[in-house]
Order: structure tokens, then sequence, then C-alpha cells
């Protein structure tokens, strides 16, 4: 299985999962400045989080610190009932961005709106003061599930995929009756159904094994099932929105990702520029911390949604 590694490792223990607690926000919708801190998923991602401040100058070096780019916290919840905005502590001149793509930031303000983000996602927020050319950098994340674009080869037991929490592959999303991956059209909430999917967007009538729990898809379930048609062809493809609801802090707000399959016969009939999509993520995401790399550059690669699913049938023919 080939694995791109998501927004680089950190030290986590996978046996404590806070989910986090809520946090404060004025009538506008926006956070306040003075909010407790939001836990992460345990002490040392926080530290981490926290100290990941940094300065790329005009050469490419960094430096330890940056203290013109910073936000009330590290660590975002969907909201479903208002839109989410967060606003940088202090207000300078430049330009603000974020890598990967996926964060609604307001390039002049440094304003984020966490609802209309892509989640579960951690992000490298920048920014360039006028008139200079270097840049501060900062990390933030917006809480929920993603799955990683890997090759699964199915005749050698490589039939799960595993969604992953708040931008970490270190965090596997815990079992819990409360969740509910392939949420459907039904008002589970008691609110009426505005907040709800639209009707037939399920996906495990259309053959996607996905444990409603945990969010695992077995794929080789999936495609005996059928996704890629009674015989499946070299090359198919399928689109999916998998829309669920987490018992976290987001308080099982309506969330959503997009995911591709690929079904290809064997490891070599995968095109090349598939698999080199892949070993470039791969690079990119070890790299994510430390890189001093031109930032259009790191914005080019920076791609990871639509995750890609590839199925492979076998190693060789």
């Amino acid at each position: 299985m080939l694995t791109f590694f998501l927004l680089g490792l950190i030290n986590l223990s996978c046996d404590k999962t806070d989910l986090g607690a809520p946090i404060e926000i004025d009538d506008n919708g926006i956070v306040k400045s003075d909010s407790s801190e939001i836990e992460s998923e345990n002490e040392v991602e926080q530290e981490t989080e926290n100290e990941g401040e940094e300065t790329s100058t005009a050469d490419g070096s960094f430096a330890d610190q940056c203290n013109l780019i910073a936000y009330p916290d590290s660590l975002y919840f969907f909201d479903e009932d208002q839109d989410l905005r967060i606003e940088p502590l202090q207000e300078y001149e430049g330009e603000y961005g974020a890598i990967p793509e996926g964060l609604e930031i307001d390039h002049n303000t440094g304003e984020i709106r966490i609802n209309k983000s892509e989640s579960g996602l951690r992000y490298k927020v920048y920014f360039v003061p006028e008139d200079t050319r270097d840049t501060c950098f900062t990390y933030l994340t917006v809480s929920g599930v993603d799955y990683m674009s890997n090759i699964y080869i199915l005749n050698e037991d490589d039939s799960l995929a595993v969604p992953i929490y708040n931008g970490s592959q270190l965090i596997e999303v815990p079992e819990d009756d409360d969740h509910e991956f392939d949420d459907g059209p039904d008002d589970d909430d008691n609110d009426g159904e505005l907040d709800e999917p639209p009707s037939g967007s399920e996906v495990i009538p259309q053959g996607v094994a996905i444990n409603k729990k945990s969010g695992k898809i077995r794929l080789d379930r999936t495609v005996n099932n059928g996704v890629f048609g009674a015989t499946p062809l070299n090359g198919s493809l399928q689109k999916f929105r998998i829309y669920y609801r987490l018992n976290d802090s987001s308080r099982k707000s309506l969330n959503k990702i997009d995911v591709q399959f690929h079904y290809y016969e064997t490891l070599d009939d995968v095109p090349a520029d598939l698999r080199k999509q892949v070993e470039d993520l791969q690079e990119y995401y070890s790299n994510f911390r430390t890189t001093g790399r031109n930032l259009k550059v790191m914005r080019l690669l920076a791609k990871p949604r639509p995750p890609d699913i590839i199925i492979v049938g076998r190693r060789r023919r």
C-alpha cells in the first residue's frame, strides 16, 4: 500500500481521543479572541500546533518564531447553526493564504470561514507582510475526517480504507454509536429536514461498504457489490459524496467528504501520472513543516481533495 503522510507526523498516542470542547463566539459568529483554548486530540498535539509558528525568510531559511500571525485557537469544529468565522488576533497589512487547498480565507484580512472550508485537514496558514518577501506561518485544523489517497491491492488482504481524524494519520475515528456515516435524509436530530442530505445521496445503497459507526470502508465488498459494474472494467472511476455526523464538539453537525474510487486489474495498469500524483503528495506532506520551497510550487502540489482510493485486483498479471 502506497501511503502519503498527511501534514507530517507528530508525536501522538492513538489511545486517547479527546473530541474537543465548545468555543465562545459573538453575535456575528466570530470566535472571541479570549475564548478558552480548544483541546486537541491530546496535550502533545496542542503543544505541537502552538509551537509550529515559524518564519520563512527571503532566502528560504526559517526563523524559530513568528508573532505576526496567530488565531484564537488551532482546532475548530463545524457548527451548522451559524456561519463560524475567525479572525487573526492582530491586524497587519499584507497577504494571507493557506495550504493545502480547501481553507476559505480572506487574502486581505486573514478571516477564515470554518463552515465553508474543507474539514478533516490541518492547514499551514501563511502571511506575507506588506513590502516584504518574508513569510510567516502558523497551523490550524478544521475538525473532521479524511481518507488518505492510497493504492490498495486486494489479493494481498489490503482492502480496508480507514478514515483518519483531524488531519492526523495517527488518529483513527473512534467507533461511537452516536456517529453516523452515510447519513440519509432522515430527521435524526429532530429539528426538521433542512439540515439533512438530499434524497438519494446515501452511498450504501450504491454499493459502498461503509461502516456507519466508524466510517471504515471494505473495498473488496465494495467491488463485489457492483460499484464498478457486475464485471469491473479496468480503469473504472466512481465518485461519491459521503455525508456524516460525529459525536464531538461539532454537536453532530452535518459534514461531508467527496471520495474518488478507482479500479485497476493490476498495479502496472495504474496510470503513471496517477501514481506520480500520490508520490508527489507523499513528498509534499513529508516535508510539510520543514520545506523552504517556494509557496507557488507548494500550492501546486497541495490538492488533497478529493482523496483517491485506488483499488487494484492483484500486483501482477
